[in-house]
């Protein structure tokens, strides 16, 4: 994995000279995308114009790895594997490459690429805390706010079984026992070679909150190992991977009316990040991701900016009121608890490993409520498009009369609620 750097990536003013049946709508420089924040030196996500054609994409493409080829950039830097990663989801085209500046500002000459961003590297959204408690489930199969223990949690004998939830995040702790053998290893865009293994513990405590047996809302789903991350953040081109591996295997397994996907991630704007999750969505795949902990408008940030993933803000499940690190805005869907919420941990070396835990705060925990509420409502009512998912959990949750407290401007108040009341 490449070094990281902090960086304002400054796009030089040059101009195109390229046309063909196809001219560009804008010169080679303002394709250039620039980013605030984290980066992947030298790693860069091309998108293309999808009117331009299969056959104009595919040879941008060879042409694009030629040239990639003959500069070497990444063995001149020490790095190992110079060929691109390509994404292909419902007019979502697009290749993660590794070149430099010069490089790039040829590449978008070229008039079959719409634009060009850094590689940014999204941090996870969540906060870790402490170990034990929790009255989210309770929450959330409820009209109100559980006023004493102990916390019932509600469900229909159902629970999600038949849906496939795909958790893209750092991994997951397969063998956790919460998990009853109903969780995976799928693909890891972070570390190729390897295993998605989670070394720590924020994919698994997502997918324990979506689908534990002990601590999950949908505790019949099979759960997806999906690595896009690690200790150091979660890179944009690694989440492209991981959405594009997603995809294809939910269309070759035939699942994809059965499957969620998990994104308990966050970062800044970023175009490529939200045309993915678009398109995923556009293909038949319900997404779920989490609004972010800055206390801002999702409008500034991805994927929760997403306009058809269903995003998820935080509470507490104790008052309603709105979790004071969760951000806000039109753009945020629904809201479940994401403060003090117990879940699975991993397997840390010299701990007692018999049955990790670990509480968190974050619009990441809030997330997989909401995932998992789906999951269990596409498994008990039949749902198969995520327009369908929306719809009812914008009814079930208009249904309760209850609202979040201390919310933000227009932000919508709806609280997530599986249907029992």
């Amino acid at each position: 994995m490449p070094s990281l750097t902090k960086a304002f990536l400054f796009v030089l003013l040059l101009t195109s000279s390229g046309t063909d049946a196809f001219p560009s709508r804008e010169p080679a420089s303002l394709k250039i995308r620039a980013v605030a924040g984290e980066t992947v030196p030298n790693s860069w996500i091309i998108r293309y114009r999808s009117e331009v054609g299969d056959k104009a994409i595919k040879a941008s493409q060879a042409k694009t790895a030629s040239l990639l080829r003959k500069r070497n950039v990444r063995t001149r830097a020490g790095s190992d594997g110079i060929e691109p990663r390509y994404f292909n989801v419902s007019g979502f085209f697009g290749t993660h490459v590794y070149g430099d500046e010069a490089a790039v500002h040829e590449l978008a000459a070229d008039p079959a690429v719409d634009y060009i961003s850094p590689d940014g590297v999204a941090p996870l959204a969540a906060k870790v805390t402490q170990k034990n408690a929790q009255p989210g489930l309770h929450r959330i199969s409820h009209a109100k706010p559980p006023s004493k223990p102990p916390y019932q949690y509600v469900y229909d004998e159902s629970a999600g079984k038949g849906i496939t939830a795909y958790i893209i995040d750092t991994g997951i702790f397969i063998n956790h026992p919460d998990f009853t053998g109903r969780a995976r290893y799928g693909h890891n865009s972070y570390y190729p070679n390897d295993d998605p293994e989670d070394n720590l513990g924020h994919g698994s405590n997502v997918a324990g909150i979506l689908a534990g047996e002990t601590f999950g809302v949908a505790k019949k789903a099979q759960l997806v190992a999906v690595k896009a991350c690690d200790f150091r953040g979660c890179p944009v081109s690694a989440l492209l991977d991981s959405m594009q591996w997603t995809h294809d295997d939910a269309s070759a397994n035939g699942r994809v009316s059965t499957s969620v996907v998990n994104l308990s991630v966050g970062w800044i704007y970023d175009q490529s990040l939200n045309d993915m999750v678009e398109s995923l969505v556009a293909s038949g795949i319900a997404m779920f991701v989490a609004a972010g902990n800055d206390n801002d408008d999702v409008a500034n940030h991805s994927p929760a900016s997403a306009p058809n993933a269903i995003t998820v803000g935080a509470i507490s499940a104790f008052n309603d009121s709105k979790a004071s690190f969760s951000n806000y805005g039109a753009g945020v869907d629904i809201f479940a608890p994401g403060v003090d919420i117990l879940g699975p941990s991993y397997n840390q070396t010299g701990a007692d490993n018999s049955f990790p835990t670990e509480q968190n705060n974050g619009t990441s925990q809030a997330t997989p409520h909401v995932a998992g509420i789906a999951a269990y409502l596409m498994a008990k009512e039949g749902l198969r498009t995520p327009a369908a998912v929306r719809a009812r959990l914008i009814q079930l949750a208009s249904s309760t009369g209850a609202l979040v407290k201390q919310n933000v401007g227009s932000t919508t108040g709806l609280i997530a609620n599986n249907g029992y009341l």
